[in-house]
């Protein structure tokens, strides 16, 4: 089962996705087609950390083999940023329990879901009743935010998002218990790991809000084409469903958004340092977006051309080879899961002719191709592992514009791939 917003798996009991906080409404994998044209994209281009796998006509691949080599070459990556956000739902005695990483479990009573923030120092709880409190974790220090409460999500550490019963939408800040309205809200983006926000309104108006003020800033008006417009209006407000191009960083020195049309034109715009700029402008609305970890890094897509936008300097354009971009990464990881350095090469997949190649854009904007015919399996933490056109699996680091250290661990027994002692 995966979360419909942005695939992530969910599990069984879950009722908002723990990456994106989309309220969970389960769907199997061969749903995933009705999702969207962009969603359609998504489980092959965004950068998922799906391993691919290909079965060959003659029988089953040694996968364990494949799998094994692949987890000791490169160890896990995780999302934490110095911890991970808890959350529970109740059980059937109307308690909710968080099994805390030290072994140690929280319970609260009378509670239908309740959050540890990631640095463990707040504990948000929704109780049955439908309040809403804030409370340390050991539930001495408790501030009763809302009476009523439909629902919450973007928990960080410095403060949280929540719905009242009537969908108006807050911002709450632990330091001192404050909110803010976000008001005529129909679709909202937030910081990784602040509560800096960045939010449409259904006025047309680009709204920021910091996590420093408690003051919402226009930043730009915006247009949208109007079946755009009204799935937004319908959608709940804390987690709208388009547009997903979206992104603002944690202290909000950056903005990054998509516009468009009802003739089906689309432009990408930037709100950097106070000043709004236009990226790029495309005939049609065919434009994907790729946000690093921390959303300094931003790297689009268009029918030509593949843009890469950092924080703090210049966007730079490249030609996009023939065939679909995919699977886009540094030499740590897929982008969505790594934070981005300025002088950081950017990795991707293209398919051409049912045949894949990988490329490299360096810093300076030139792109080179550096495996051509290849099956890319596993790519992070500097290496990356591959098969060629005779199923060989190779590994090798990623060193700038090149791959150095190649080796093939892998020979071939019959219809077998066994693994070579290295």
């Amino acid at each position: 089962m995966f979360c419909q917003k942005c695939g992530e798996q969910l599990l069984e009991g879950d009722v908002f996705c723990p990456k994106c906080g989309w309220k969970a409404e389960f769907f199997e994998e061969s749903d995933a087609e009705g999702i969207g044209k962009k969603k359609e994209k998504a489980g092959k281009k965004s950068g998922s950390k799906k391993t691919k796998w290909v079965i060959g006509l003659v029988g089953v691949v040694i996968v364990v083999a494949i799998v094994a080599f692949c987890i000791t070459l490169l160890p896990k990556m995780t999302r934490s940023n110095g911890g991970e956000v808890i959350e529970a739902f109740k059980s059937g005695d109307d308690s909710v329990v968080l099994s805390l990483e030290n072994g140690k479990s929280i319970t609260v009573e009378e509670a239908s879901r309740a959050t540890m923030t990631a640095d463990g120092q707040h504990l948000i709880v929704l109780y049955t009743d439908k309040s809403l409190y804030i409370m340390d974790k050991n539930q001495k220090e408790r501030v009763c935010v809302a009476d009523k409460c439909k629902s919450y999500a973007y928990v960080r550490n410095d403060g949280f998002y929540y719905e009242d019963s009537k969908g108006k939408v807050y911002r709450v800040k632990y330091k001192d218990g404050s909110t803010v309205l976000l008001e005529d809200l129909i679709y909202l983006t937030v910081a990784p790991n602040t509560t800096t926000a960045l939010y449409r309104n259904s006025r047309h108006q680009m709204m920021q809000l910091n996590h420093t003020s408690d003051v919402p800033e226009k930043i730009s008006a915006y247009k949208l084409p109007k079946y755009i417009m009204d799935s937004l209006e319908k959608e709940d407000p804390l987690v709208g469903e388009e547009p997903e191009a979206d992104q603002i960083t944690d202290e909000g020195d950056m903005a990054l958004w998509v516009e468009g049309t009802d003739d089906g034109q689309a432009s990408v715009w930037c709100y950097e340092d106070g000043i709004k700029s236009k990226i790029l402008e495309n005939d049609d609305d065919d434009i994907d977006l790729y946000h690093s970890k921390d959303q300094g890094t931003c790297v689009i897509e268009t029918e030509g051309k593949i843009w890469i936008k950092r924080r703090g300097e210049e966007p730079i354009s490249v030609g996009k080879p023939s065939g679909s971009v995919y699977n886009i990464c540094t030499a740590e990881g897929y982008i969505e899961d790594v934070n981005v350095m300025n002088k950081d090469y950017i990795y991707f997949e293209a398919d051409a002719s049912e045949k894949e190649n990988f490329y490299v854009i360096t810093p300076e904007g030139d792109r080179e191709r550096l495996l051509a015919n290849v099956f890319v399996l596993s790519i992070g933490n500097g290496r990356i592992v591959w098969k060629d056109e005779d199923d060989s699996l190779y590994h090798g680091k990623l060193e700038g514009a090149k791959i150095s250290d190649e080796t093939c661990p892998v020979y071939m027994i019959g219809e077998m791939q066994m693994m070579e002692d290295f």
